[in-house]
């Protein structure tokens, strides 16, 4: 047995000596490093057939999760569609009504225009009033519609529920259902909602009396969604604030729907993406006569429409006023003359009129303290002063009112001017211009009473004045008032008032520059846009913001004139500048303002229109589709500035080839600048002409031709240009202001 053994040991040993060997010939012949990367190279192979095994089973898992995803869905849109046309359970017993808790006003004059509006908006569809959700756009059905919307807004006492109240007699044929809901508050919208609810003969009212009141309102929300009969709700005496139990628990929604609301401000307009509004004012001469005069049987005698024209003067035409003043008339059984003559409201005497002047000047100054001001807006931003705003505003523009009635001779106090200032400055920034403008002539009487001492003030008046203009592509009206902006300031350097650099002076330089840029007078408008720089340069060179505005505003003009490169490279300089302003302090409005607007997107536009016209397609869509991106952070999707780039970006979806892209870009376009309150008539006619070309080529080409069509006349009204010259998108473009492209 010992000799096998040590045989089998010596062939082990030799193995183990030859395998020794070996493994110091191959050490000797290959490095350690050698030999690493060998074996790493053969785990990786190893690991990326596992990765790629791995990476088709992740594909197959996503394709049956992408297919199982769109079952559901079609199986939850299915079950969605099945519910809303079937008959809902405990709804097939109610029946339409009408529930209008006042008795019609057979005093009622005047409002023929409101009234009419508001059978266009709310009684004759009109178009694009009905608001597709992106689920309807899929999948079109009926109930998925928004209800067609009107703010009727306007100073207490202006007669916004009488004029409700009068329109829904009015039109008590054209609903089959008419709901009031006085909606002060919670708890009175919930009680009107309760009689809405008997009213409807809702089987839960009927056979439960204490039923949970928010299912109650929830009930009635319901049937107006679903129901196909037509109804009209109105939300009496709506809040300014504190509104958000109105949009969650009782705004209705439904195809054959209209909402009308009243309220103070144009504030829910915006809050509720309400497409219309009605501002209301006091009543004219002959509706305030009539008011007055009623039944009398001398009220078509010229002595006595005189004399109530007058006291209607001195009552401001407010309905209100005018109404307590007929009833104490009727109570009294007194002729007009006599009324006059026996009313609180007859000539005020010296000391009468030093008493209300006390009044309205205490009034002011009450006001001057607690209005938000341009610094504290830079300070704490607009979106925290904005509430403050419009809770005084309102107050503001009422004491002008009255200090213009009382015709008061005493010089007006530096705080009423400052007032003034702040007042048109927040308005504007609020969007608020139509609301402002009536007032911009009380304001010029009472900065003249101390003219010398106001002449800055009178410039801003005139240059906030040029700017509603020229937003409102009257340029030419722009002009007129930014050239007396300028005057009164050099009137003001003149007289020792103010320095030649002062930094407003350069202001009113920048408004001249870009409504004469928008005339197409570039040379007058570079030499503007150089006084501007001039002084900003040497005097002003820290407020980097407005050196920022400044040069984005002269970039429109360099591109328009074909000065490329300057343009790019200013704009560069701008965007990279603005980021800084917003990253040192994101809270400072007028660094957000100028980096929104001033400088961030409008400097994104106007590169993007420098590539254009470079042809650097792909870049010139990636720029404008940023600046599109942050118009909608800022501003929503439904502000029409934000769809002067919708317009914009359907023309470059046409480019690329991605047509229903571009429809639908172009449409969302064209139904918000026809259901904005900013004149955007030429805006209207060029998205029309080129939504119809696109149509014509790739979609619908009978609608494409009626839209090129409406264009063409409505370029004629416009401009007086016939339809058959220039039919071509270049010329249609010509149409809108420079910063619109």
């Amino acid at each position: 047995m010992a000799h096998p053994l040590e045989r089998a040991l010596v062939r082990l040993y030799e193995s183990f000596a030859e395998s020794s060997i070996y493994n110091i010939n191959y050490l000797r012949a290959n490095s350690v490093k050698d030999i690493a990367e060998s074996l790493m190279g053969k785990l990786k192979h190893k690991l990326k057939k596992r990765s790629d095994m791995i990476s088709v089973q992740v594909e197959e898992i996503q394709e049956e999760s992408r297919i199982a995803a769109q079952e559901a869905a079609k199986i939850r849109y299915e079950t969605i569609e099945r519910l809303l046309n079937a008959p809902l359970d405990g709804f097939f017993r109610v029946k339409p009504g009408k529930h209008v808790p006042h008795s019609k006003n057979q005093g009622f004059v005047g409002r023929k225009h409101e009234l009419k509006e508001l059978r266009t908006y709310l009684v004759q569809a009109p178009k694009n009033a009905a608001r597709l959700s992106p689920a309807a756009n899929a999948h079109p059905n009926p109930f998925l519609l928004d209800a067609r919307a009107v703010v009727v807004h306007g100073l207490g006492g202006q007669g916004k529920s009488e004029l409700a109240l009068h329109f829904a007699y009015d039109t008590f044929a054209n609903f089959e259902s008419i709901l009031w809901v006085a909606a002060e508050t919670q708890q009175k919208n919930q009680t009107s909602f309760s009689e809405a609810a008997r009213t409807l003969s809702m089987p839960l009212t009927r056979s439960n009396s204490t039923a949970d009141a928010t299912k109650v309102s929830g009930d009635v929300l319901q049937w107006l969604r679903t129901t196909q009969s037509s109804w009209l709700v109105i939300f009496d005496n709506a809040p300014d604030e504190d509104y958000t139990f109105l949009q969650k628990d009782y705004w209705p929604q439904g195809a054959f729907g209209s909402i009308l609301i009243t309220t103070h401000t144009v504030f829910l307009e915006r809050e509720f993406s309400i497409p219309h509004h009605i501002p209301l004012g006091p009543l004219d001469d002959d509706a305030s006569v009539q008011m007055l005069l009623g039944r009398l049987p001398e009220r078509m005698s010229p002595q006595a429409q005189d004399t109530a024209r007058k006291l209607a003067n001195r009552l401001g035409h407010s309905p209100l006023a005018l109404s307590q003043m007929s009833v104490d008339r009727a109570k009294a059984i007194l002729k007009i003359h006599r009324v006059l003559q026996d009313s609180s409201m007859t000539k005020l005497d010296d000391k009468l009129k030093i008493d209300a002047f006390v009044r309205i000047v205490t009034t002011i100054q009450l006001l001057h303290r607690d209005f938000p001001t341009k610094s504290l807006a830079q300070t704490k931003g607009f979106d925290e002063i904005r509430k403050l705003g419009d809770q005084f505003y309102p107050y503001v523009l009422t004491a002008l009112s009255r200090y213009r009635d009382h015709k008061l001779s005493i010089a007006p106090s530096p705080e009423l001017y400052d007032l003034l200032e702040h007042v048109f400055w927040y308005l504007h920034h609020r969007g608020l211009s139509k609301t402002a403008e009536p007032y911009f002539e009380i304001a010029r009487i009472i900065y003249s009473e101390e003219r010398d001492a106001n002449l800055t003030k009178l410039a801003f008046l005139e240059g906030t004045l040029g700017t509603i203009h020229r937003k409102s592509d009257d340029a030419a009206g722009a002009v007129t008032h930014f050239s007396e902006e300028i005057r009164l300031y050099e009137e003001a350097v003149h007289s020792g008032i103010s320095e030649a650099h002062d930094e407003k002076v350069a202001i009113a330089y920048e408004h001249m520059a870009v409504a004469t840029h928008q005339l197409i007078h570039y040379d007058e408008a570079f030499t503007w846009h150089d006084k501007n720089l001039q002084i900003l340069l040497e005097y002003y060179k820290k407020d980097v913001i407005n050196l920022a505005i400044a040069f984005v505003n002269k970039c429109w003009a360099l591109w328009k004139t074909g000065q490329l490169d300057e343009a790019e490279q200013t704009l560069d300089w701008v965007l990279a500048t603005s980021q800084t302003a917003l990253d040192m302090n994101n809270q400072d409005f007028q660094a957000c303002r100028a980096l929104t607007l001033g400088n961030r997107n409008f400097a994104l536009r106007v590169l993007g229109n420098v590539y254009l016209a470079q042809q650097l397609w792909e870049d010139a869509f990636d720029t404008h589709k940023l600046a599109f991106h942050f118009q909608i952070q800022t501003w929503s999707d439904k502000h029409f500035e934000t769809d002067v780039l919708a317009h914009r970006m359907g023309c470059h979806y046409e480019r690329r080839g991605k047509t229903d892209k571009a429809i639908e870009r172009l449409r969302a376009a064209l139904t918000i600048f026809e259901m904005t309150h900013v004149p955007m008539e030429s805006h209207i006619i060029r998205t029309r002409y080129k939504l119809g070309s696109v149509l014509v080529l790739y979609g619908d080409p009978l609608e494409g031709e009626k839209l090129m069509e409406q264009a063409r006349h409505g370029r004629q009204t416009l401009r007086g240009i016939a339809p058959d010259k220039d039919d071509i998108m270049d010329a249609y473009d010509t149409l809108v202001p420079y910063w619109t492209w």
